[in-house]
């Protein structure tokens, strides 16, 4: 989805050299679907305007996404989506938590006929720390655009 960690992820990705980024998102993203692609995404489904399946195999020539990243938080509903999304022998990285709700409609047997490689992500290492960091300095991505609230220190 298009919150904070989607749109970080798209700038990770095209940083990285992706050749397509696709972000799903709802009706009332608009705007952060919009900022997607300010920030590098190819691509944006409103998932409840069209059949994303159906768009993401007609993006990709029929095949699926190599990589699937779900970053949505307290939503289970997108794990067993990105099922549907990902490529045979695809890998699909967990990193939203979803606060220990079950999956529902997680049909197992697509992991094994498509021989799916899932990972679960919940941090990051010194590594990629630094490397975030030189983006950021670089000024190249106009991250000021994912703003959105200011807390005070008290």
């Amino acid at each position: 989805g298009p919150g904070q960690r989607g749109l970080a992820c798209v700038v990770a990705a095209r940083a990285a050299g992706a050749d397509m980024i696709i972000v799903t998102g709802l009706g009332r993203d608009a705007r952060k679907l919009a900022l997607a692609r300010e920030l590098g995404a190819d691509h944006t489904i409103d998932v409840e305007a069209e059949d994303a399946r159906a768009r993401v195999q007609e993006l990709t020539g029929g095949r699926g996404a190599d990589v699937v990243i779900e970053v949505s938080a307290n939503a289970p509903e997108p794990v067993a989506e990105a099922l549907r999304y990902v490529a045979a022998g695809g890998r699909i990285v967990l990193a939203g938590v979803k606060g220990f709700k079950a999956v529902p409609d997680f049909i197992s047997d697509l992991v094994v006929m498509k021989e799916v490689t899932i990972r679960g992500a919940f941090g990051v290492t010194t590594r990629a720390y630094d490397a975030a960091i030189r983006l950021i300095e670089s000024g190249r991505v106009p991250l000021a655009r994912m703003h959105t609230h200011d807390f005070p220190l008290e």
